[in-house]
């Protein structure tokens, strides 16, 4: 019976490293021997270190000493531990240690290292008029709006990732294209529903302190009004700004925009005066323990300088099956966030007038009117 698992070797992180298994009350390690992506998924998986991106043959990470406990360990890859893959035995092969085996993990939604940036942020286009923000969700794939891409095709425009300061070039940037655009086919751009698109780039990227990718958020999730949240794009910082319900955030906007099921609103429900300029594309994350996880897609911002009006983002737990059958290579890591207690935002009523229900009928009568009035008016 195999006891715990580590991963061990210069270089090695928490979730990169050679694969040391726990046995007969000694550490030893695995031979590479049949070692394939497959049998690094399981490691991934059984050490919460996100899916495999590589399985490294011939002692990548330096070569182990003392025993090596298993060798022609063959995995299906929907294992949760190796105890549940074929193997030849404990102990029973001729390997040397540098056949040892490794695993580079995708642990998504950690910050590795303090950089005073986030280090699934992406600059889209920066030398261009317009530029938006992204998150990186693979090693080869980006999440942001819809709507940046209305104004401007993206393909082979550069994309900056790693960049940790507002001025200035960081030697630690890293530049990619874009090789292929994919939005939603439900993208609205009148009542901006579904502004949501993924950007892939034209080579993998590789992880480091200031490049890694954030989780997001799986269907089911529940986000309730006062949950903290954070956005970015006030310079290079990131902000603290809380969930607003839907009912909430139709009263707040009237009859202005309609909040569809596929929408997510944040911010100060005061009326402060908004200092910061928020690019869509951006994230909207919050925290579960020490886990980001992505929440939404900064959609519209329109006050800038004048009294604060609520975010608006596109839900990304609605989209997860759309995601999951869009990226192609290392799929992205969903998480599932459930908000404590009952959520305030559902006995909600507007201050002096009847409470708007937040509903797809609502949402589709509003939707109506808008339309009435945008060709009733010959616009």
């Amino acid at each position: 019976m195999i006891g715990p698992i580590r991963l061990a070797g210069p270089g090695s992180t928490r979730c990169s490293g050679r694969v040391e298994v726990h046995h007969s009350n000694r550490w030893g390690t695995v031979c590479d021997y049949n070692w394939d992506l497959n049998d690094a998924q399981v490691v991934c998986r059984q050490i919460n270190c996100g899916s495999a991106l590589q399985a490294p043959r011939s002692a990548h990470f330096g070569a182990g000493t003392g025993q090596i406990w298993l060798s022609g360990v063959s995995c299906s890859g929907s294992e949760n531990s190796l105890t549940e893959c074929q193997h030849s035995g404990f102990g029973s092969n001729r390997c040397e240690h540098g056949q040892d085996a490794a695993v580079i993990c995708s642990a998504c939604g950690r910050i590795v290292k303090n950089t005073g940036s986030l280090p699934w942020r992406v600059i889209i286009d920066p030398s261009g008029e317009f530029w938006c923000e992204g998150s990186l969700i693979t090693n080869q794939w980006v999440l942001t709006a819809a709507s940046c891409i209305s104004h401007d095709k993206l393909s082979n425009k550069e994309v900056h990732l790693g960049q940790h300061i507002q001025s200035g070039f960081s030697q630690n940037v890293v530049i990619r294209t874009v090789e292929e655009v994919i939005c939603s086919p439900e993208y609205n751009s009148t009542t901006y529903n579904s502004d949501i698109c993924l950007l892939k780039l034209s080579a993998p990227v590789y992880f480091t302190d200031y490049i890694q990718p954030i989780c997001l958020a799986s269907k089911n999730s529940t986000f309730h009004s006062g949950i903290s949240s954070w956005v970015t794009g006030c310079g290079f910082d990131y902000v603290t700004i809380p969930i607003v319900g839907g009912n909430e955030c139709q009263c707040h906007y009237k009859h202005d925009k309609v909040i569809t099921e596929n929408m997510i609103c944040a911010g100060p429900r005061a009326g402060r005066q908004d200092s910061c300029w928020w690019k869509r594309g951006a994230p909207i994350m919050i925290k579960k323990g020490s886990i980001w996880v992505q929440s939404g897609v900064m959609t519209l911002h329109d006050s800038y300088g004048y009294p604060m009006k609520l975010e608006i983002g596109t839900r990304v737990s609605k989209y997860q099956e759309w995601i999951r059958n869009t990226v192609t290579g290392t799929p992205p890591g969903f998480v599932s966030f459930t908000s404590p207690a009952t959520d305030s935002d559902l006995k909600f009523t507007c201050s002096g007038e009847n409470l708007v229900h937040f509903t797809p009928f609502t949402s589709l009568c509003f939707l109506a009117v808008l339309l009435h009035a945008y060709f009733g008016c010959g616009i």
